[in-house]
């Protein structure tokens, strides 16, 4: 470990254990481009495929007139308290949910302008590489996931990617881009495989649990000799210096707490080896919400995403779906399977919000899913019931279906229905133009912690496509942008 120099905050966090526990915002030593302090905040992603029933995911129109409408509450934003839906939220938002209201956001009209087109870029990275020459992507950031890993944790935690699909290799949402524009995706690991990295074998242990942790509570003491290298700078303030002092007491505080932790720290049940079989699916999923869990109290992680994509493992006689979720968004009179499909993918949501919510968060005595942000998405978006299905009707993700969990430690306000849908019409799909979803994707990264200057390129704002691949569904000018550096309205508290 280097010893820090008297030259500020930047220095100090050459050390490990600063950079496992940084310091805070100290204005009279700072340098531009240093990492974020030490978060709490947890980042949990839920993806499904193939599109959903606008009339199966969003409140009925006829709840919401009785409402009195969707009112205004911010430019380009409508409102309507999650609370004041008679009965369910929608039918796939079903009771189920009505414990966690007041920790949801559900969003209306949000549209994906990269097209989508089943990418799985197009979830955290903002970009459907798909037909995208790699000149395009040179240069481009790394999903939003390992901004975060990186920005905000200093490195110190990875996501990790957890999947149920039919697949040989379990698919993700997390990706980076190399210097000439070839894209990555990351492996996502089945329930079996997950277990075996986590707490397989070696970490299975109680005693080797014990000594993983205290191992962080050891980097807590180790940190603190720098704190007071740091506090004799003579061009620290009285302010900065009484913000360090109290920094530093909340350093002995999380030392008590990680002892505690100790105890606490239990692997979930072995699952099964997932055999990728139509009976296996259940257990599978059940057995992610486990491993999320314990990943998340064990501090192993602060990052999960999930992909959760049967497809072809749902049959007709155990889930009620024909001919699998894929073969049957491509047809118009399957929308009882589609219903189905997605009605199993909401059950394994609402469990995993449940026991966010009925679990302590070691760091701060809050519910978990209270530090965290859950951002369940979809690849597509809306389809219209009743309808002829042309070719590329789940091909765009236009009103895509989007629920925000959790306030991610009081960043954000909970409790309603946001609608973003503009003043424009389009020609067919959905009728709103609304608001470009990779506003959303900076809205999680601001509320995470990051700054724009974390995943901006060259200067210029935004992040990920904003052009626009089809100029009829999404004229320029008329999908809503605004503020490229600042959280969708509505959403901070």
């Amino acid at each position: 470990m280097k010893t820090p120099m008297q030259r500020g905050r930047r220095q100090f966090l050459l050390g490990s254990a600063g950079a496992a526990l940084a310091i805070p915002g100290l204005p009279s030593l700072a340098l531009s481009g240093e990492p974020a302090p030490l978060s709490v905040r947890k980042f949990i992603t839920f993806r499904v495929t193939n599109g959903y029933y606008g009339s199966f995911w969003y409140p009925p129109e006829s709840a919401i007139a009785k409402m009195g409408g969707l009112l205004p509450f911010a430019p380009n934003v409508r409102r309507l308290p999650l609370s004041e839906i008679p009965g369910p939220i929608s039918p796939l938002l079903d009771t189920s949910f009505d414990p966690l209201r007041k920790k949801l956001t559900l969003l209306r009209h949000i549209d994906k302008l990269d097209g989508a087109n089943h990418a799985p870029t197009s979830s955290l990275l903002g970009w459907s590489f798909r037909g995208t020459a790699r000149s395009e992507l040179r240069g481009l950031p790394p999903s939003i996931d390992k901004l975060m890993a990186a920005k905000v944790f200093g490195g110190a935690v990875s996501p990790l990617n957890l999947a149920v699909a039919n697949e040989t290799t379990g698919p993700s949402v997390s990706a980076s881009v190399s210097d000439v524009g070839e894209v990555f995706i990351d492996a996502g690991l089945y329930p079996h495989q997950a277990f075996e990295k986590l707490f397989g074998a070696r970490l299975a242990s109680p005693l080797e649990v014990q000594k993983r942790l205290r191992h962080k509570q050891a980097l807590v003491d180790r940190v603190l000799p720098h704190y007071r290298q740091v506090a004799s700078n003579p061009r620290l303030s009285s302010a900065d210096r009484s913000n360090l002092e109290r920094h530093v007491e909340h350093i002995r505080d999380l030392q008590m707490r990680l002892s505690r932790q100790i105890g606490e720290c239990t692997p979930p049940t072995a699952p099964e080896v997932f055999g990728r079989t139509p009976e296996s699916i259940d257990a599978a999923a059940a057995a992610l919400v486990d491993i999320t869990i314990a990943a998340l109290r064990c501090g192993l992680t602060n990052i999960v995403n999930l992909y959760l994509d049967p497809d072809g493992l749902f049959t007709s006689a155990l889930h009620g779906v024909e001919n699998g979720h894929h073969a049957a968004s491509h047809d118009p009179g399957a929308a009882p399977s589609i219903f189905k499909a997605l009605r199993w993918s909401t059950r394994i949501l609402s469990s995993l919000l449940l026991r966010l919510d009925a679990e302590q968060d070691g760091n701060t005595g809050k519910s978990m899913l209270d530090t965290s942000l859950v951002f369940f998405n979809n690849e597509i978006g809306n389809q219209q019931s009743g309808i002829r299905l042309t070719p590329d009707i789940n091909h765009h993700g236009l009103d895509v279906q989007v629920l925000l969990a959790g306030s991610c430690d009081g960043v954000l306000r909970t409790g309603d229905l946001l609608d973003f849908a503009t003043k424009y019409l389009r020609p067919r799909y959905t009728p709103h133009i609304g608001t470009a979803y990779n506003r959303l994707l900076v809205s999680c990264m601001l509320a995470m912690g990051l700054r724009p200057e974390d995943w901006e390129q060259n200067g210029q704002p935004g992040y990920g496509d904003l052009r626009g691949v089809d100029r009829v569904l999404s004229p320029p000018g008329r999908t809503e942008i605004g503020d490229l550096r600042a959280m969708l309205p509505g959403l901070r508290a």
